[in-house]
C-alpha cells in the first residue's frame, strides 16, 4: 500500500460519501491523491463497487463518479434523477455568479481558493440597488424566507456551505473559501451545454460529482 491505512480510509469515505477532495478543505488527501500510484491504488478499491476517483478538469478536485453505470438499469436510473436535480439547482447557482461578478465589478467567474466575506456582501447589498436586487432574486429562488438584506446573505451562504460550494474559514465565522465544487459544476455545465438536446441514452456518461 503506498499510503498509510488512516489515509486511504479517509480518502474513500469523504470520495464515497459525495464529498470533494480539494486543496483547501482536505489538504492532506487532496496531495496524496496528486501520486498517480495513490490514485490508482483508491480507484482499485472503489471499482470493487462499481465506481472510481477522477479529477476534475481545472485539476483543483477529486471526486466520485459511477464507472460501468449503464450496465446497471437501477444505477442508470439514479443517475437520471439526479442529473434533473443537478440542472434544477443550476439557475441558483448562475444568479450567485453573476452576483460575485457584480459585487466584484470583474467577469472572472469563482474558483477553488476564492474567499467570500460576508462583510463585503452586506456593504456591497446596501451601497447597491442592483446588487440587492439580484440578492432578492436568488433567495426566491432558493425558496428562503429571509427579509433583510442581513438574513438573506446569511441564508445563501448557509446554502452554500451545506452544498458545499463554500467552507468556512478563519475564527471570525464570517469568512469562507470557494471549494472545488464549483469545478465540479462547470464541468457539469459545460457537459450539459455541449449535449443539450441530445437523447439521454446516446450521451457518453457524464462525470457528476454527486452521482456516486
Amino acid at each position: 500500500m503506498q499510503i498509510a491505512k488512516s489515509i486511504f480510509s479517509d480518502i474513500v469515505n469523504v470520495l464515497i460519501s459525495g464529498g470533494i477532495i480539494d486543496e483547501h478543505v482536505h489538504k492532506d488527501l487532496y496531495h496524496k491523491l496528486q501520486d498517480d500510484l495513490v490514485l490508482e491504488e483508491i480507484n482499485n478499491y472503489l471499482d470493487w463497487m462499481g465506481k472510481k476517483c477522477v479529477r476534475t478538469k481545472d485539476n483543483y478536485g477529486f471526486y466520485c463518479v459511477f464507472s460501468e453505470s449503464r450496465k446497471n438499469k437501477a444505477t442508470r436510473e439514479l443517475l437520471r434523477k439526479q442529473f434533473s436535480e443537478i440542472v434544477s439547482k443550476m439557475e441558483p447557482l448562475n444568479d450567485w455568479l453573476r452576483l460575485c461578478r457584480s459585487i466584484k465589478d470583474n467577469s472572472r467567474i469563482m474558483q477553488c481558493g476564492d474567499t467570500v466575506t460576508y462583510g463585503e456582501l452586506i456593504t456591497e447589498v446596501e451601497r447597491s440597488p442592483l446588487i440587492m436586487s439580484q440578492l432578492k432574486e436568488l433567495v426566491i429562488k432558493l425558496g428562503k424566507a429571509s427579509t433583510s438584506p442581513k438574513e438573506q446573505i446569511s441564508s445563501v451562504l448557509q446554502y452554500l456551505v451545506s452544498n458545499q460550494y463554500l467552507h468556512p474559514t478563519g475564527n471570525t465565522g464570517t469568512t469562507y473559501i470557494a471549494t472545488a465544487k464549483w469545478s465540479v459544476f462547470y464541468d457539469e455545465l459545460e457537459y450539459i451545454c455541449t449535449f443539450n438536446g441530445i437523447n439521454y441514452d446516446e450521451m457518453p456518461e457524464p462525470e457528476q460529482g454527486e452521482l456516486i
